[in-house]
């Protein structure tokens, strides 16, 4: 039986010092056959390749290492790379966390020197909440977008309207659309979470992708990948998540709104999602979370909850002091 997972390879060529130690080329080509995302794995390599160059540097060994040494290595992260985010700093742990779980397994090491202690751990855990445009920010990404070929506009209004993550927008096929009923199928092998779902694009997005697929049938007949690029480099070869973050960069710097990413889109869609009273368990469904503690991001980032319990409240206040001017006047 064919797992529905295709294994991804790790590129070697980005990691060559993990990539000549044995250990971490073992647990790297272990995790790339359990059929983990091509970033992920691209997050694990980098992760080790950046703590091998420091205990070159250091002249350890992966067994000699402690937690003083994981320490010192947290150091280094923010001084050779300036202010790095709690985000990126918690993925660093993550990866030399579970590559000395595997180290422990072998027998090479007695002790992970990642492993938390009691209720204690190495660096605390933030979760901020994502930043959203406002109305006015809003109009002036929509006025800039609005500059790009057809393409580039059914790929942001798809962003938005199904919540669709960057990798999950980039790996659509023409297949996994279906206009009858205006959905859209995220398959479960480009997903974070490894699950299918099918969620709705709008009217207006509809007739953008007419004319887009139109378009598309001038230079490509076939079925297949959606999104085509149209440069001469890699014409009609489907579209990289990097060319599309350039392009969402793009239309940031024109609008003069450097926060919006391609990651901004799906938060607003969820947001909104949020203000209009859907349950979490909904948004969950819709976007595609493995738990619903990410989902209350965007519940929290509405303000919806705390609104209406400000709104029920002052109710009972308002009731309250009518009651007693009442009884005032009385």
């Amino acid at each position: 039986m064919t797992s529905i997972f295709a294994v991804q390879p790790v590129r070697w060529d980005r990691c060559p010092v993990a990539a000549a130690h044995p250990l971490c080329r073992a647990w790297l080509t272990f995790q790339s056959h359990r059929g983990l995302a091509k970033n992920t794995l691209d997050a694990y390599s980098q992760g080790l390749e950046v703590f091998l160059r420091f205990l070159s540097h250091q002249q350890l060994s992966v067994p000699a290492v402690t937690r003083v040494h994981i320490g010192a290595y947290l150091a280094s992260l923010q001084n050779h790379n300036g202010y790095l985010s709690n985000a990126t700093v918690q993925q660093r742990l993550t990866v030399l966390r579970l590559f000395y779980s595997y180290v422990v397994e072998e027998g090479v090491c007695q002790k992970n020197p990642t492993a938390y202690n009691l209720g204690r751990v190495l660096v605390p855990r933030y979760r901020k909440l994502p930043w959203v445009p406002n109305e006015d920010d809003w109009r002036i990404i929509l006025a800039s977008a609005a500059q790009e070929p057809i393409r580039n506009r059914v790929m942001l209004t798809f962003a938005y309207d199904a919540g669709l993550r960057r990798e999950e927008l980039c790996s659509l096929c023409t297949n996994d659309i279906d206009p009858s009923r205006r959905t859209i199928w995220v398959r479960a092998e480009n997903t974070k979470g490894r699950r299918d779902r099918i969620v709705p694009y709008s009217a207006a997005s509809g007739a953008l992708l007419a004319g887009y697929l139109n378009h598309r049938r001038t230079f490509a007949q076939k079925r297949g990948p959606l999104f085509l690029s149209e440069s001469r480099r890699n014409y009609a070869a489907p579209i990289s998540i990097w060319s599309w973050s350039k392009i969402v960069l793009r239309v940031a710097r024109r609008a003069g709104v450097p926060r919006f990413t391609t990651h901004t889109l799906r938060h607003l869609c969820l947001t909104d999602l949020a203000r209009a009273g859907w349950d979490i368990h909904e948004i969950a469904t819709f976007a595609g979370h493995r738990s619903v503690q990410t989902t209350l991001l965007y519940i929290h980032l509405s303000g919806r909850d705390l609104a209406r319990k400000l709104a029920a409240g002052m109710s009972q206040i308002h009731a309250q002091r009518t009651r007693t001017l009442a009884e005032m006047t009385a």
